[in-house]
């Protein structure tokens, strides 16, 4: 094929089995190729390990309710904060890893509600602390995800105050 439209078949062959892809719509192939904009909480719950809470225990159950209940813009955002990118591949067999929600550990006397969630996005994984509501959860994920950008931490408070230290 000679032109624009076997040019564009012929770069792209790199990246996609040309079987099917060019019978495919334009959404189903921007599915293919962006992912989904929205995360299916049911193919989520099955694809995710637990590390220090079980699927049964109340802040995990919070966790979903919540993400549940987050409006699609919300959604993406968590997405991107937990995994560094705003979409999830359409098929759970190209997620790579499966998503993890891990137990944070917070210092002894103080209350979880008191820190934000903490994510590893090279794992796909967070650090969840133990919230005392679905409020707190909420109000603690939403400005995570809307304030807390960098990718894993990598400049944590302890890090940037031995750096400011140097100075």
């Amino acid at each position: 094929d000679s032109g624009e439209g076997g040019c564009r078949r012929e770069g792209s062959g790199w990246a996609f089995p040309l079987g099917g892809v060019w019978r495919a719509s334009g959404g189903e192939f921007e599915l293919l190729v962006r992912g989904t904009p929205w995360i299916d909480i049911d193919t989520r719950k099955r694809h995710t390990q637990y590390g220090g809470y079980e699927e049964s225990d109340g802040v995990v159950k919070s966790f979903w309710r919540v993400l549940e209940k987050l409006k699609p813009d919300e959604q993406s955002l968590f997405v991107r904060f937990a995994s560094g990118r705003s979409r999830l591949p359409a098929s759970a067999s190209d997620w790579g890893n499966d998503f993890e929600i891990n137990k944070m550990r917070t210092p002894r006397g103080q209350s979880p509600d008191a820190f934000l969630p903490l994510a590893h996005t090279c794992f796909f994984s967070i650090d969840l602390p133990n919230y005392s509501s679905d409020a707190v959860l909420r109000e603690r994920l939403l400005y995570a995800v809307n304030h807390c950008v960098s990718i894993d931490a990598d400049y944590n408070a302890r890090n940037i105050q031995s750096y400011d230290d140097t100075l």
